[in-house]
C-alpha cells in the first residue's frame, strides 16, 4: 500500500499553494481520508464494509475534482496495489490508478459476499442475486472507464474484466433459475433461462481457453477456472434440455420429448468426464445428481414411447434452439451521491481563483446597483418637474384641492372668461348656424349662375 504521508504531505501542498489556504485548518479532513483508505484497503466481508469501500471511492472521484492528483499533476501521488492474480505489487502516480484498483476490490468484495449467501431462502437468493449483479457492474465501469487506468496491473485487462463480468452476471441468473425451479414456473421459461447462463459462461470460458489467451490465471488455477466453467456450461445445457423435454410432455410431444433427453444425457455424458480433471468431491456429487435424473426420465420416457406413443423421435438437427433471455444486468452507482461517497471531506475548501471571482463579482454588483440608483433618481427628477407644470404639486404632498385645481393655470383662466359670459356659448352657436346659412344661400346662387352661362352657351 502507498505511503500515508505522502498524501497528506500533497495535499498539504496543493492547500497551501493552489488554494492559498492554512493546511492546518484541514488536519482533520487529512486525518479521516487517511483513515478511510486504511479501511478500505482491508474491508469486512459485509455490508460495512461493502459501504466503505463505495465510500473511499467516492471520495477519490470528489478528490480529483478539487487537486491535480492524476497523472503529471503537482499533487500527483505514487499509489501501490498488490495484483491479485500475479502476486506482484503495481504502482502508478494517478489518482485514476488508484479508482481503477478500487473500483476492482468493490466488484471482487461483492462477489464474494453473493458466494457466502446460502441462498436457501427467498431473501437470501435476492441478496445473493444483487451482489452479483453489483459485481458485474463494477467490472463493467472498470474496463468502460479506466482501460487506460491500470498501468501494468492485471487485475483491470480488459479481457479479464469481460470474463469476471460475464461470470458475475451468470452467476446472478443462477439465483433467479433456483427460484424459477422452486416456484415451478413455465418449463418453457426455465429452459431458456438456463441457456442464457449457458451463454454467460460460454463467453468467458472462449476467451481463457484461447491458444494465447490475454486473460492468465497462473499454470494451475487457470487449469481450474477452464474445467469450472466447461463443468457450468455442460450442466446448464442439460439443464436447458431436460426442461424443453418437460414442456414437450406439456405439449404431449413424446417423440421430441425423448429427443431432447438424449441431448442432455449427451451434456451429462460431457460433464462426467471433468470431476477426474479437477479432482474435486463437490463436483462429482453435481455430475451424478443430475446424470442419474436424466438417465431415469430418459428410460421412462423412452419405454412409454414405444409401447404407448409410437411416435417418432427427431433428428437432433431437426429441434429448435433454445431461446434466451436475459433477466439481470449489471448494476452501477453514482461515486458522488451523498448517500455513496457520504459528506465531500473537503467541501469547504474554495479556491483561490474562486475568491478572485467572487471579489470581481462584487464590485460589479456594487457598480450595477449604483449605476441602477442614479437612474432612479434622474426619473425622480423628471417625475417631479412633471407634477410642478401640471400644478400636482400640493396633491403629492397629501394636501386637500378641488377638481379645477387639478387642470394647467392656462385652462383655469380660460374657463373663468367663459364664466363670465353666461350666453357665449350660445351665441358662438347662433353664430355657426347663421354662417351654416349663408353658406348654403351661396351655394345655391353659384349654381344658379352656372346653370344660367351654361344655356347662354
Amino acid at each position: 500500500a502507498k505511503s500515508v504521508g505522502s498524501v497528506s504531505l500533497r495535499l498539504t501542498e496543493s492547500i497551501r499553494d493552489h488554494y492559498k489556504e492554512s493546511p492546518d485548518a484541514y488536519n482533520d479532513e487529512i486525518r479521516s481520508l487517511d483513515a478511510l483508505r486504511r479501511s478500505a484497503s482491508a474491508p469486512s466481508r459485509d455490508y460495512s464494509g461493502s459501504s466503505c469501500i463505495r465510500r473511499y471511492y467516492g471520495q477519490l472521484h470528489l478528490l480529483q475534482a478539487r487537486f491535480p492528483m492524476m497523472a503529471g499533476g503537482s499533487a500527483a501521488v505514487n499509489f501501490s496495489w498488490t495484483d491479485s492474480i500475479t502476486g506482484k505489487s503495481s504502482s502508478a502516480a494517478d489518482i485514476r490508478f488508484e479508482q481503477a484498483s478500487v473500483l476492482f476490490n468493490v466488484g471482487a468484495l461483492h462477489s464474494a459476499l453473493g458466494a457466502q449467501d446460502t441462498r436457501v431462502s427467498e431473501e437470501s437468493n435476492r441478496v445473493a442475486c444483487t451482489h452479483y449483479q453489483c459485481a458485474a457492474g463494477a467490472f463493467h465501469v472498470l474496463s468502460e472507464q479506466f482501460a487506460d487506468a491500470g498501468g501494468a496491473c492485471t487485475d483491470t485487462a480488459p479481457m479479464l474484466l469481460m470474463v469476471l463480468r460475464s461470470v458475475m452476471l451468470g452467476q446472478a441468473q443462477e439465483c433467479l433459475l433456483d427460484k424459477s425451479i422452486r416456484d415451478k414456473r413455465n418449463a418453457g421459461l426455465t429452459a431458456k433461462m438456463s441457456m442464457q447462463i449457458v451463454d454467460f459462461y460460454q463467453m468467458a470460458n472462449d476467451i481463457i481457453r484461447q491458444p494465447k489467451s490475454p486473460v492468465n490465471f497462473g499454470k494451475k488455477s487457470h487449469k481450474r477456472w477452464e474445467t469450472i466453467l466447461l463443468a457450468k456450461v455442460y450442466y446448464y445445457s442439460a439443464l436447458s434440455r431436460l426442461f424443453m423435454a418437460t414442456e414437450c410432455e406439456e405439449k404431449r410431444k413424446y417423440g421430441e420429448k425423448v429427443s431432447w433427453l438424449q441431448l442432455a444425457n449427451a451434456s451429462c455424458s460431457e460433464l462426467a468426464k471433468l470431476p477426474k480433471q479437477l479432482g474435486e468431491d463437490w463436483l462429482k456429487e453435481v455430475v451424478g445428481f443430475i446424470t442419474d435424473h436424466v438417465t431415469r426420465q430418459l428410460t421412462q420416457s423412452s419405454k412409454d414411447n414405444e409401447s404407448v406413443y409410437h411416435e417418432l423421435v427427431p433428428r437432433f438437427d431437426t429441434l429448435p434452439e433454445v431461446p434466451k433471455i436475459t433477466l439481470v444486468k449489471a448494476l452501477s452507482f453514482d461515486p458522488t451521491d451523498p448517500s455513496v461517497a457520504g459528506q465531500d471531506l473537503f467541501a469547504k475548501l474554495v479556491p483561490m481563483r474562486a475568491h478572485e471571482q467572487a471579489s470581481v463579482y462584487s464590485e460589479e454588483k456594487a457598480r450595477l446597483l449604483r449605476q441602477a440608483n442614479e437612474e432612479a433618481a434622474g426619473k425622480d427628477r423628471q417625475l417631479t418637474d412633471f407634477l410642478k407644470t401640471i400644478d400636482l404639486v400640493s396633491l403629492a404632498k397629501g394636501k386637500s384641492i378641488s377638481r379645477d385645481d387639478l387642470l394647467p393655470v392656462d385652462v383655469r383662466q380660460m374657463s373663468m372668461k367663459m364664466r363670465k359670459r353666461p350666453a357665449l356659448l350660445a351665441d358662438l352657436e347662433q353664430t355657426v348656424k347663421d354662417i351654416e346659412e349663408m353658406s348654403t344661400h351661396i351655394v345655391e346662387n353659384f349654381e344658379h349662375i352656372h346653370r344660367s352661362l351654361e344655356e347662354e352657351k
